[in-house]
């Protein structure tokens, strides 16, 4: 009988897969409540409420990412 390394790998690459994933503690912090989120947008000057958030308008979307793009790499759309 010969011994398949393969076999083995993948074997041991399912038990780790199966494992349950706990959050991590240092993770916990990123989770906002939907009233934090649309208040943060809301202070950048982007009129935005709980409901934009959960039904997306695309237009507001697009907003929010040109404020981040000319916050974080100085871009604007003119550029």
């Amino acid at each position: 009988m010969d011994f398949n390394p393969r076999m083995s790998i993948a074997r041991s690459s399912q038990n780790g897969s199966q494992r349950t994933k706990q959050p991590d503690k240092e993770d916990e912090f990123m989770n906002l409540p939907d009233r934090e989120i649309a208040g943060c947008i809301s202070d950048i000057g982007i009129n935005f409420t709980v409901h934009d958030l959960q039904k997306p308008n695309p237009q507001q979307i697009q907003k929010v990412f040109e404020w981040f793009a000319e916050l974080l790499m100085n871009t604007t759309r003119d550029v």
